[in-house]
Protein backbone atom coordinates (compact mmCIF):
# COMPACT_ATOMS: atom_id res chain seq x y z
CA UNK A 1 0.00 0.00 0.00
CA UNK A 2 1.02 3.54 -0.76
CA UNK A 3 0.20 6.57 0.70
CA UNK A 4 0.44 10.07 -1.06
CA UNK A 5 -0.45 13.09 1.14
CA UNK A 6 -1.33 16.00 -1.18
CA UNK A 7 -1.41 19.47 0.71
CA UNK A 8 -1.99 23.05 -0.63
CA UNK A 9 0.42 25.73 0.50
CA UNK A 10 -0.90 28.08 3.68
CA UNK A 11 -2.08 31.33 2.76
CA UNK A 12 0.42 33.95 0.98
CA UNK A 13 0.57 37.31 0.77
CA UNK A 14 -0.45 38.82 -2.54
CA UNK A 15 1.11 42.03 -4.51
CA UNK A 16 4.64 40.32 -5.16
CA UNK A 17 5.23 38.33 -8.40
CA UNK A 18 4.27 34.55 -7.66
CA UNK A 19 6.70 32.82 -7.80
CA UNK A 20 8.20 34.99 -4.65
CA UNK A 21 4.88 35.32 -2.51
CA UNK A 22 5.83 34.19 0.89
CA UNK A 23 3.48 33.44 3.81
CA UNK A 24 1.43 35.88 5.96
CA UNK A 25 1.45 35.96 9.28
CA UNK A 26 -1.68 33.37 8.98
CA UNK A 27 -0.65 31.07 6.97
CA UNK A 28 2.81 30.65 9.32
CA UNK A 29 0.30 29.47 12.25
CA UNK A 30 -1.10 27.66 9.69
CA UNK A 31 1.73 25.41 8.49
CA UNK A 32 2.75 25.25 12.41
CA UNK A 33 -1.10 23.75 13.14
CA UNK A 34 -0.90 21.64 9.86
CA UNK A 35 2.39 20.07 10.97
CA UNK A 36 1.10 19.43 14.87
CA UNK A 37 -1.71 17.71 13.24
CA UNK A 38 0.43 15.44 10.75
CA UNK A 39 2.92 14.43 13.55
CA UNK A 40 -0.38 13.08 16.13
CA UNK A 41 -2.50 11.73 13.91
CA UNK A 42 -0.34 10.01 10.87
CA UNK A 43 2.52 7.61 9.77
CA UNK A 44 5.46 8.29 9.17
CA UNK A 45 6.54 10.21 5.65
CA UNK A 46 9.21 8.96 3.14
CA UNK A 47 10.45 12.21 1.40
CA UNK A 48 7.89 15.62 0.55
CA UNK A 49 7.66 16.85 -2.84
CA UNK A 50 7.98 20.72 -2.44
CA UNK A 51 7.38 22.99 -5.37
CA UNK A 52 10.30 25.66 -5.88
CA UNK A 53 7.91 28.65 -4.77
CA UNK A 54 8.88 30.84 -1.63
CA UNK A 55 5.41 30.41 -0.09
CA UNK A 56 5.69 26.04 -1.02
CA UNK A 57 9.27 26.35 0.49
CA UNK A 58 7.94 28.12 3.84
CA UNK A 59 4.77 25.65 4.07
CA UNK A 60 7.24 22.84 4.09
CA UNK A 61 9.05 24.53 6.94
CA UNK A 62 6.79 25.66 8.92
CA UNK A 63 5.88 21.67 9.64
CA UNK A 64 8.63 21.05 11.27
CA UNK A 65 8.53 17.62 9.72
CA UNK A 66 12.23 15.95 10.39
CA UNK A 67 11.90 13.67 6.36
CA UNK A 68 14.12 14.21 3.35
CA UNK A 69 12.59 16.72 0.55
CA UNK A 70 13.54 17.73 -2.64
CA UNK A 71 12.37 21.15 -4.19
CA UNK A 72 11.18 21.25 -8.02
CA UNK A 73 10.41 23.68 -10.42
CA UNK A 74 7.98 20.97 -11.78
CA UNK A 75 6.07 20.89 -9.22
CA UNK A 76 5.44 24.73 -9.08
CA UNK A 77 2.29 25.14 -10.99
CA UNK A 78 2.45 21.30 -12.10
CA UNK A 79 -1.18 20.12 -13.10
CA UNK A 80 -2.42 16.89 -11.70
CA UNK A 81 -0.51 14.80 -14.36
CA UNK A 82 3.19 16.33 -14.05
CA UNK A 83 2.27 15.63 -10.09
CA UNK A 84 1.73 12.44 -11.24
CA UNK A 85 4.51 11.61 -12.30
CA UNK A 86 6.75 13.02 -10.11
CA UNK A 87 4.94 11.33 -7.37
CA UNK A 88 5.66 8.10 -9.72
CA UNK A 89 9.47 9.08 -10.47
CA UNK A 90 10.18 9.71 -6.91
CA UNK A 91 8.17 6.75 -5.33
CA UNK A 92 10.49 4.04 -5.76
CA UNK A 93 11.56 2.22 -2.24
CA UNK A 94 8.81 4.70 -1.03
CA UNK A 95 5.20 3.92 0.70
CA UNK A 96 4.67 7.40 1.29
CA UNK A 97 5.03 11.02 -0.19
CA UNK A 98 3.98 14.66 0.84
CA UNK A 99 3.57 16.72 -2.08
CA UNK A 100 3.36 20.55 -1.39
CA UNK A 101 2.26 22.26 -4.10
CA UNK A 102 -0.48 24.31 -5.62
CA UNK A 103 -3.87 25.14 -7.29
CA UNK A 104 -5.68 23.64 -9.58
CA UNK A 105 -2.91 20.92 -9.78
CA UNK A 106 -3.35 19.52 -6.24
CA UNK A 107 -7.03 19.89 -6.13
CA UNK A 108 -7.30 18.16 -9.51
CA UNK A 109 -4.98 15.85 -8.34
CA UNK A 110 -7.30 14.95 -5.29
CA UNK A 111 -10.14 15.56 -7.45
CA UNK A 112 -9.26 12.16 -9.30
CA UNK A 113 -8.84 10.33 -6.58
CA UNK A 114 -12.50 11.20 -5.53
CA UNK A 115 -12.11 14.47 -3.42
CA UNK A 116 -15.05 16.60 -4.02
CA UNK A 117 -14.19 19.90 -3.85
CA UNK A 118 -10.79 22.37 -4.25
CA UNK A 119 -8.37 22.67 -1.60
CA UNK A 120 -8.09 25.81 0.30
CA UNK A 121 -4.79 27.02 1.64
CA UNK A 122 -3.08 24.24 3.87
CA UNK A 123 -5.99 21.59 3.60
CA UNK A 124 -4.55 18.45 3.45
CA UNK A 125 -5.91 15.31 1.04
CA UNK A 126 -4.63 11.81 2.20
CA UNK A 127 -5.13 9.41 -0.25
CA UNK A 128 -4.27 5.48 -0.17
CA UNK A 129 -3.84 3.00 -2.59
CA UNK A 130 -3.13 -0.49 -3.33
CA UNK A 131 -0.16 0.23 -6.23
CA UNK A 132 3.32 0.83 -5.12
CA UNK A 133 4.44 4.36 -5.38
CA UNK A 134 6.11 3.92 -8.55
CA UNK A 135 2.48 2.91 -10.27
CA UNK A 136 0.57 5.10 -8.31
CA UNK A 137 -2.48 6.34 -10.19
CA UNK A 138 -4.90 8.82 -8.51
CA UNK A 139 -7.98 7.02 -9.99
CA UNK A 140 -7.28 3.58 -8.42
CA UNK A 141 -6.39 5.76 -4.89
CA UNK A 142 -8.90 6.61 -2.56
CA UNK A 143 -9.02 8.93 0.00
CA UNK A 144 -8.46 8.19 3.83
CA UNK A 145 -8.81 11.21 5.05
CA UNK A 146 -8.72 15.35 4.95
CA UNK A 147 -7.43 18.45 7.21
CA UNK A 148 -7.84 21.78 7.17
CA UNK A 149 -5.32 23.92 9.14
CA UNK A 150 -7.64 26.85 11.25
CA UNK A 151 -5.84 28.74 13.47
Amino acid sequence: MSRVYLLRHAQAQSGLRDHARPLTEYGKLQAQMMGQWLKLNLHKIDLAIVSSAKRTQQTFAGLELEIESIVLDDAYNGGSEKLAELIRAHGEKRESILVIGHNPGVSDLANRAGYPQSLSPCACVIVDSDEIMSEFVPEKARIEIWHQARP
